[in-house]
């Protein structure tokens, strides 16, 4: 059911996130600004809109547009304005109406390939898969209500380095007072329960 009604929000933000496009466009063609619309990212928290802007355009009129899409537009915004040359890159935020929870078991799905894709923490905002470099992050603090996926998220971080490494290269501590990982008692040798999370 929650994935249900997730996937109704996206696509009810996906009609409300273009909807809002059409406000920035008839904005801009208010202002005879000369733009092509690029991409727009539609991400669990806030929209991307991109615009390429091949007017020279001032910091004034700048704050004349944002603020008329402000008044315009009810929910909360940011924007920049970035000179690449020739052209100018404008990229407006704007939060979603529909917002909908991101779970790290959506994050693992995102992951094609479990040697490639495989220590996702969150989402960026064009909607890409944002990881941690495990090899500068010496470690990383998982936390989250019931339904947020944070067993399935260590699970497949243990057999992730079981499938690279093997039961012989890794030896995982466990402070698990609910033995919630309890499967992972069959690790035999390579497996050690903690009676405090001192004791580590």
């Amino acid at each position: 059911l929650n994935e249900i009604e997730d996937n109704i929000a996206i696509k009810m933000q996906e009609k409300k996130s273009l909807e809002i496009k059409s406000i920035i466009k008839s904005v801009l063609n208010n202002y005879n600004i000369s733009y092509n619309d690029l991409d727009i990212y539609v991400s669990y928290k806030v929209t991307t809109y991109n615009f390429i802007i091949y007017d020279l355009l001032d910091n004034e009129l700048i704050n004349t547009i944002i603020n008329k899409l402000t008044d315009l537009i009810e929910y909360d915004m940011l924007y920049s304005y970035i000179n690449e040359g020739s052209y100018n890159n404008l990229i407006i935020q704007i939060s979603n109406e529909y917002s909908f929870p991101l779970t790290l078991h959506q994050l693992l799905i995102k992951c094609l390939n479990i040697y490639g894709l495989s220590n996702p923490i969150g989402i960026t905002y064009n909607n890409e898969v944002f990881e941690y470099d495990e090899v500068k992050t010496s470690s990383i603090l998982v936390f989250g209500n019931y339904h947020s996926g944070v067993k399935t998220f260590i699970s497949a971080q243990i057999i992730k380095y079981l499938i690279k490494g093997g039961l012989k290269k890794y030896l995982f501590y466990f402070y698990d007072p609910h033995n919630t990982f309890n499967v992972f008692n069959e690790l035999g040798e390579n497996y050690k329960s903690l009676d405090s999370y001192f004791d580590l």
